[in-house]
């Protein structure tokens, strides 16, 4: 499976394949991106080669977002037919996943995006 993966600050871009997000071909694809977000959990989906997405799709796209959450980042859309709009917005995902026109604007999305407050001085807060 010919995966293409363009490397980004503060993200990483991987198009899916026509057949990644099919169970058949599911669990090369998925070591793929796992391998990828543990060096950046900013992960933006191509879906520029899918037409169609299944639930085994939905649930593939669902499995990245929790791994990358658990990495302190997330998962955003880009290029994604009007057929997999329709089939995120009837699942109400499409208020969970972002979906934006371009790569380029999904990348720039996470360049941009606020980053969490930190407490740089050091303490934690306890419960007496």
């Amino acid at each position: 499976m010919e995966t293409r993966i363009e490397r980004h600050e503060g993200a990483v871009v991987i198009e899916v394949p026509e057949d990644g997000l099919k169970i058949a071909a599911f669990d090369e694809f998925r070591l793929i991106v796992f391998d990828e977000i543990k060096r950046c959990p900013n992960l933006v989906l191509d879906m520029m080669r899918i037409s169609f997405f299944a639930s085994s799709g939905i649930g593939g796209v669902l499995l990245f977002m929790k791994r990358c959450r658990e990495l302190g980042g997330d998962v955003k859309l880009c290029n994604a037919s009007d057929s997999i709009r329709l089939v995120l917005k009837t699942m109400r995902l499409d208020s969970t996943l972002e979906v934006l026109p371009t790569r380029e604007a999904a990348v720039r999305a996470f360049q941009t995006a606020p980053t969490s407050p930190s407490d740089d001085s050091g303490t934690q807060g306890s419960v007496n």
